[in-house]
């Protein structure tokens, strides 16, 4: 149907968010093809929003880095735990007990919990500067994985590190609603997920190839590059 008196009535519940225009009797008129953009852009050229589409795609993709480079050093360990145990000279009984279930837990806790502090932080202090924070944060601890010459002191390196890569799970999302409009966002999430699961699952078979082909330490040096570099 189209014209102005071929119309259907659409009942607006609370929360719902229309993206065609409706008229002064909230119906929409089905020849009506512009989207409502929201949230609507302010008349600021420095609103997020307001900015290219070639800038914003840039600083989204920089973001996807950043998830992709935090996402490999937490959770890429698993091939590395027999040599590990070789290393730090784990006896059996020490193996089959909490302490070797520090190495991913101590990381999954540090990550969830700083969570808590992070979004509060980036809606007071910015997105950039807790990106940034989280950046060197994880930068140190990939020098200091790399380096460490105990278990106790590997533990420690994986706290930091957890606290590091807290910020892809929620800035990065956070991130894309400040750059994009509702209609958008779902692409850009979805290269948020695909950056993150896919740092998840090659994560292993990077790290057990350089360990098997050079050494474990060389695979936190790898990291601290791609950190540094992005």
């Amino acid at each position: 149907m189209t014209g102005s008196n071929h119309h259907r009535d659409v009942e607006l519940l609370p929360g719902t968010e229309i993206l065609l225009h409706p008229n002064e009797n909230n119906v929409l008129i089905e020849s009506d093809k512009e989207l409502e953009l929201i949230p609507a852009p302010s008349d600021d050229p420095s609103d997020p929003l307001n900015w290219s589409p070639k800038w914003k795609a840039i600083v989204i993709v920089n973001q996807a880095i950043f998830v992709f480079t935090s996402v490999l050093t937490p959770f890429s360990i698993t091939p590395l735990t027999p040599i590990f145990i070789e290393t730090f000279h784990i006896d059996i009984p020490q193996m089959s007990n909490y302490s070797m279930c520090l190495q991913f837990g101590a990381v999954a806790i540090a990550l969830g919990y700083a969570n808590l502090v992070l979004v509060p932080l980036a809606n007071v202090f910015g997105r950039r500067f807790v990106v940034f924070l989280c950046g060197f944060i994880c930068f140190m601890a990939n020098i200091w994985q790399a380096l460490v010459t105990s278990y106790p002191s590997f533990i420690g390196a994986r706290v930091l590190s957890g606290l590091g890569a807290a910020a892809n799970e929620s800035l990065m999302p956070m991130i894309v609603c400040d750059l994009m409009f509702l209609h958008q966002r779902g692409l850009w999430m979805g290269v948020y997920f695909c950056t993150y699961w896919t740092g998840l699952f090659i994560g292993p078979i990077i790290s057990g190839s350089i360990a098997s082909h050079v050494s474990w330490r060389w695979f936190f040096w790898l990291c601290t590059i791609l950190q540094g570099v992005r």
